[in-house]
């Protein structure tokens, strides 16, 4: 039997969990986001109330099995007038014990569903180049490759290349 989860928008009482499933992320996978657990632990849980109430330029996406968070992502709109057709999907994070289950697809899905309803025409994405499960999943939803930036994450000596992906809606 299958634990069911729900995907549901971000709201204030979730700021501690959100920043203790981000820190799990950077620390855990540090080679995938461009932040670094030493500086983002260094966030108080107002800084997370704060990032969540930006909606809706900014919107985090949870998954949650209850009582828990099991996954998150967030949509970043663009502000510069020129731009605003365009959205950022970033920080998608399910954890190990949940991977395999559809969370990170239903995160996208959300991600993807909301961009479409406020007018957005194109989100964007980047992967590290390598991470084949997480391409699957975009290109599951979509997504399609426009580039490879190179040696975007330096960490330990090691370079990591960023695939750049988008879906026009």
């Amino acid at each position: 039997m299958t634990t069911p989860f729900a995907i549901r928008q971000a709201i204030s009482a979730d700021a501690g969990a959100v920043r203790a499933l981000r820190l799990e992320a950077l620390q855990g996978h540090p080679e995938a986001f461009a932040s670094d657990y030493e500086s983002e632990s260094k966030l108080d849980v107002a800084y997370w109330e704060r990032r969540i109430a930006q909606q809706p330029l900014s919107t985090t996406f949870v998954a949650v099995a209850e009582p828990q968070l099991i996954g998150m992502c967030a949509v970043h709109g663009a502000e510069r007038v020129k731009l605003k057709h365009n959205c950022t999907l970033a920080s998608v994070y399910v954890r190990p014990v949940w991977r395999g289950r559809a969370v990170a697809q239903a995160l996208v899905a959300a991600a993807v569903a909301l961009a479409r309803e406020r007018g957005f025409l194109v989100v964007k994405l980047a992967v590290i180049a390598d991470n084949a499960p997480a391409i699957r999943i975009y290109e599951h939803a979509g997504f399609r490759s426009y580039g490879v930036e190179p040696c975007v994450i330096r960490l330990n000596d090691v370079c990591y290349d960023e695939l750049l992906m988008a879906l026009r809606l």
